[in-house]
C-alpha cells in the first residue's frame, strides 16, 4: 500500500505499510545521484521489488542528493518502471529526517552520519537551512570530519604513542597510502568516515574523547549557532555518528545549554509513524 524509503549512498532502509495492517521491511543497496549512476538506482529498485509481496499504491522516497527536479524525475522513473500505477513522492533526506524527528512539531533536525546536514523545521516545512557544503568545505560534525581529524593527528604524530601504535596495527597504512586514498581514489568521504570506528573503540582515551567532543563543538559553533531559534527549540539528531557517540554529543549539549532531545540511528521508524495516519484514513474510507 504505502512504501517508505530512506536512501543513503551505502544503504536504503524501507518499510511497506500494507492494507491488511502488516508491515514488510528490510534493507537494500543505497543510492546518491551525486556520486552514483542511475543504473545503480535501477539495481536498487529491482532488488526492492523482489522483496515486496503485496501491491504498492504510494511511494515516499527520501534520499541523499535529491535536490534538483531532474534528479527527482530520474528516481521516479526508476521506481515507476517496476511499480506501475503507484503515486510517487520524492524528497531529499533532510526533509525525511525532519519529519521523522519532529513529526508535526517545530524543531532543529540534524543528520550526523558520514556527511552532515541540518534545518529548522516548523512542523510543516523547512524554514531555515544552513548549507552543509560537503566534506571538502563543511560537513562539520560528520564522520568524514571526525575521520579527517583522526588521520591528521596520526600523520602529524600528534596522537599519544599508544594510540599511534594501535592505529598502525589496525590499519597498516603509512602517510603516502593515506594521501593516495584521499586524493587519487574515488569516494574519499567514505574513506574518511571509516576511521570513526577507531575513535569508537578508543573512547576511553582522553585524546580521542577530546577529539570527538571538538568535532561536535565545531558543529555547534559553525552550524547550529546560525539557527535563529536554537535556544528555544528541541534539537534532534539522526545518523550513525550522532547515535554511536551520543554520550559525548549530549555532554557537549549540556555544557552549552542546548536542548538536545531525540537521537536515533536512522529515521525510518519515525517516518513510519509520520505516514501511519494516511493508512488509517484510507482504511476508514
Amino acid at each position: 500500500m504505502i512504501l517508505i524509503l530512506d536512501a543513503g549512498g551505502s544503504k536504503t532502509d524501507w518499510r511497506h505499510l500494507c492494507f491488511d495492517g502488516s508491515i514488510e521491511q528490510g534493507k537494500t543497496s543505497g543510492f546518491n545521484p551525486f556520486i552514483q549512476g542511475i543504473e545503480e538506482c535501477q539495481t536498487m529498485v529491482s532488488h526492492l521489488k523482489d522483496s515486496i509481496s503485496k501491491p504498492v499504491s504510494k511511494i515516499y522516497y527520501y534520499g541523499a542528493g535529491c535536490h534538483t527536479q531532474q534528479q527527482k524525475e530520474a528516481i521516479s522513473n526508476c521506481f515507476l518502471a517496476h511499480f506501475n500505477g503507484a503515486a510517487m513522492d520524492v524528497n531529499d533526506d533532510l526533509l525525511g529526517t525532519a519529519r521523522s524527528l519532529c513529526g508535526k512539531e517545530p524543531g532543529i533536525a540534524c543528520i550526523l552520519g558520514t556527511g552532515a546536514n541540518s534545518c529548522h523545521f516548523d512542523g510543516n516545512r523547512i524554514v531555515q537551512h544552513v548549507q552543509s557544503l560537503g566534506y571538502a568545505l563543511g560537513d562539520e560534525g560528520s564522520g568524514a570530519t571526525m575521520g579527517k581529524m583522526i588521520l591528521k593527528s596520526f600523520c602529524r604524530e600528534e596522537m599519544p604513542d599508544e594510540l599511534m601504535d594501535s592505529f598502525r596495527k589496525r590499519y597498516n597504512m603509512d602517510v603516502s597510502e593515506i594521501l593516495d586514498n584521499l586524493y587519487r581514489k574515488p569516494r574519499p568521504n567514505k574513506f574518511l568516515g571509516g576511521f570513526t570506528r577507531f575513535a569508537f573503540h578508543h573512547l576511553n582515551d582522553p585524546f580521542i574523547y577530546k577529539l570527538v567532543y571538538g568535532v561536535f563543538e565545531e558543529f555547534l559553533k559553525d552550524v547550529l549557532i546560525k539557527y535563529d531559534q536554537l535556544n528555544t527549540l528541541p534539537i534532534h539528531f539522526s545518523g550513525s555518528i550522532a547515535f554511536y557517540f551520543s554520550n559525548i554529543l549530549r555532554q557537549m549539549g549540556t555544557d552549552n545549554n542546548l536542548n538536545i532531545s531525540k537521537i536515533v540511528e536512522t529515521p525510518i521508524a519515525g517516518l513510519t509513524l509520520y505516514h501511519q495516519p494516511e493508512i488509517e484514513l484510507l482504511l476508514n474510507k
